[in-house]
């Protein structure tokens, strides 16, 4: 196997299951995470160096790189201290600048490559279903025992350290996979891939699978009937398992279920009681941060203003946390980031990759609702560098 392509596969895996974080809160790394990330950026250097290969880069999603960086910088000089708790904040978010300009190294335009790139995600994805089913049988297993703040009794987490993690890796991982899977796999695949999310009882990012499921089979990269299919079995499953699964999982196979996740399976039975019930938190929050943005709309509250006040949890919504921190600097954050990232390639010609772009735009959109980390995580920096560059590929080769 060429250097690049163990480069691109080992890359690829570290992101898609998240090993880099897993490594660092079980202390097999015991230093900053974000130096496997310049190490790889040294040796793609080297490499092209050596190689004189030309390098393609998105100049728009670079230019929205290099601002959000200078953003994040302006704001920590003004609010932070070296080694205060901004500093945690704002290292993270520089690190987005090398992270991008990695992987944008590594995922470069070559058919090859890019082909390994996308089965190297498969891999990943199949490997994190294996391991979020060993994860559901044998509880705490990949728990550290002085982390244990996103473990639960009946939700798997496996080594990516948060439910809805698991749920945002597997959506945007089929949204880049589905087209080179054969057609005779594809509903193999995305029954397997749905068994990955439903282990760790993530409403937001369930729905969130089907509202995807049912944008591919409108763009007929899936065929209707498998939707509608696994829909069907989904509804039957839910009623199955508060009926009679969850004794079954309890008393023959000896694990404990907690009563949030009973709670959450009775979400989909009894949508209005528990939309009004059990996020009482979340709303709370969510309406607290949006006060923020209310209070100084112009320059926001600062970096981390959300993340370093009273509340338990934060906002749980990437649109009100960018808003509450950097004002009306932050309402222009998100929708800039998906429009540089899919320009070109919903200009492009090719139905194959603007169907992607598409995707894309809901999956980032939908799951900012839900989650107020979506501009942090490695794999959604990996995603939009490589719809980035499926859009600059046509553009490049046409």
């Amino acid at each position: 196997m060429k250097f690049i392509q163990i480069i691109i596969s080992s890359y690829t895996l570290l992101v898609f299951l998240n090993l880099i974080y897993y490594f660092t809160i079980i202390k097999i790394i015991n230093f900053p995470s974000y130096y496997i990330v310049i190490a790889f950026f040294s040796l793609m250097i080297l490499y092209y160096h050596n190689t004189k290969k030309k390098i393609y880069l998105n100049k728009g999603l670079l230019l929205w790189v290099v601002m959000y960086s200078i953003i994040i910088t302006v704001y920590y000089l003004a609010d932070g201290a070296p080694g205060g708790k901004e500093y945690k904040l704002f290292v993270p978010s520089i690190v987005w600048l090398f992270s991008f300009l990695t992987m944008s190294l590594i995922y470069n335009l070559d058919n090859n490559e890019l082909l390994i790139t996308r089965k190297s995600i498969i891999i990943s994805l199949l490997i994190g279903v294996l391991l979020l089913l060993y994860d559901f049988t044998h509880p705490g297993f990949f728990t550290a025992d002085y982390v244990t703040h996103y473990y639960e009794s009946g939700r798997a987490v496996a080594t990516y350290g948060n439910q809805n993690i698991v749920g945002a890796v597997f959506i945007l991982g089929l949204i880049l996979t589905i087209d080179i899977i054969p057609y005779y796999l594809k509903f193999p695949y995305i029954i397997f891939i749905f068994i990955g999310i439903l282990t760790t009882v993530s409403r937001s990012n369930i729905l969130i699978y089907f509202v995807i499921l049912v944008i591919m089979a409108i763009q007929k990269k899936i065929s209707r009937a498998s939707s509608i299919l696994l829909l069907l079995v989904f509804i039957l499953l839910i009623f199955w398992l508060l009926f009679f699964g969850l004794d079954i999982l309890q008393q023959d196979f000896d694990i404990k279920i907690s009563n949030d996740v009973i709670d959450r399976l009775e979400f989909f039975t009894d949508f209005q009681h528990h939309a009004q019930s059990h996020n009482e938190e979340r709303a709370h929050v969510l309406e607290a941060a949006l006060s923020m943005f209310a209070d100084k709309p112009i320059l926001g509250n600062g970096l981390g203003a959300t993340r370093m006040w009273h509340y338990r949890v934060g906002p749980h919504n990437t649109f009100a946390l960018t808003w509450a921190d950097f004002g009306l600097i932050g309402i222009l954050i998100i929708p800039s980031f998906l429009f540089f990232t899919t320009y070109n390639i919903i200009r492009n010609s090719r139905k194959e990759y603007r169907d992607i772009g598409i995707l894309f735009i809901f999956y980032f959109t939908l799951s900012s609702f839900f989650s107020h980390n979506m501009l942090e995580q490695g794999f959604n920096i990996c995603g939009a560098v490589i719809v980035a560059t499926l859009g600059i590929k046509n553009k490049v080769y046409k």
